[in-house]
């Protein structure tokens, strides 16, 4: 499972750089302990699926993408995706 929490780890990381908050401001946004974001980044702690769907519902991004499982960021990104490659059939 590490390799999960890796990439979930990443993107999360990822979405607070875009953010340009700090650890602070991004658990605020996201309704979540601040103290859980550097929990996540010492290794002391993974993130919960209620802090994941938290982050999902914030910054608007699938909870797959989150977790590894899709590649899209969006729903959108993928139904766009999904259709351009029928198109080209």
């Amino acid at each position: 499972m590490k390799g999960l929490r890796d990439i979930t780890l990443l993107r999360i990381f990822k979405l607070i750089e875009e953010s340009k908050f700090n650890f602070k401001e991004f658990a605020q946004a996201c309704s979540i302990a601040p103290n859980s974001i550097t929990d996540w980044k010492t290794g002391r702690s993974k993130p919960s699926v209620d802090a994941l769907r938290k982050i999902s519902k914030t910054y608007k991004v699938q909870l797959e993408w989150l977790t590894g499982d899709s590649k899209y960021r969006t729903k959108e990104e993928e139904f766009y995706e999904l259709n351009k490659k029928k198109g080209e059939k």
